[in-house]
This record gives structure tokens, sequence and C-alpha cells, in this order.
């Protein structure tokens, strides 16, 4: 994991990086693998918030993207546009200094509501809230999530 995200994930839960992928997968109803020859470099997926019409997309990678940039950030507009179809409001928070996380976030579409200082469990770092409003009509797979 590079050094921005395991510092985000250790400033925001107290967690490793190990136990921030495993809590990730297992509050997730979808997770997925960037491989990279045939090696992991990354999981990202999503999560559902307070609501099923909310969902919680996160990413964690080693931040080497040499290579693939291109396919990358085009697949990941396609799949930030099929999450738009599930939910109405997508959000989440990046630490302040993840520079490359904020970039590729506002490349996505996503907008920054409000900085949080004194956020997560040392509660001596500023984050970002993010979010992004659906512009397509929602459609709710199975039963209602709490």
């Amino acid at each position: 994991m590079s050094k921005k995200d395991a510092y985000e994930v250790l400033s925001s839960g107290g967690l490793s990086p190990l136990e921030a992928l495993q809590f990730s997968f297992e509050r997730s109803y979808e997770c997925n693998t960037i491989v990279r020859n045939g090696e992991p470099m990354g999981m990202f997926g999503c999560g559902f918030g307070d609501h099923q019409l909310y969902g919680i997309p996160w990413m964690l990678t080693d931040g080497n993207f040499e290579g693939f940039k291109k396919r990358f950030l085009k697949e990941g507009r396609s799949w930030v546009e099929k999450l738009k179809h599930r939910h109405q409001i997508l959000y989440n928070y990046v630490h302040d200094q993840n520079d490359d996380s904020i970039r590729w976030l506002q490349w996505l579409g996503f907008k920054f509501m409000r900085s949080i200082p004194n956020y997560g469990f040392g509660k001596s770092d500023t984050f970002y809230e993010f979010y992004l409003v659906s512009d397509q009509c929602v459609v709710l797979e199975g039963p209602l999530q709490p």
C-alpha cells in the first residue's frame, strides 16, 4: 500500500494496511482487486451508507499506475457511472495530504463538501468529506439495506 494510503487508514481508523483491506472487504457489497503482472496492487469497492441510496466508494493501492494510467482512469470513470445507477449519493473521506487521491476524485467529478479538522483515530489530522450526487435513475437492487 502507498505511504499516503497507509497513513490515511492509520489516522482515520487506527488500522494497519492489512486490517484496512479486511475491514473494507467485509463491509462492502462489491470488492475488486487491481492486478498488475499477476500481482495484486490494490483493491476498491463500495459499501452502503446509512441507506441503500447512499454508497461509500473506497480504494487502496500501492500508488504505482505506471503503464496503465489511461486504462485506470477510463475504467475508474466507468465504474463510478455504474455506481451512480445504484446510489443517489456517493460519499467518503480523504486525508487532506493525499494529493493523488484528491486529484483523482476531482477528475471523477466528486465535490468536496467540507474540511474536518481533528478527524479520525488520532484526532490530529484533517480530512475532506467528498461526495457525488447521481444524475441517473437509481435502481434499487434486492431488499433495502439499513
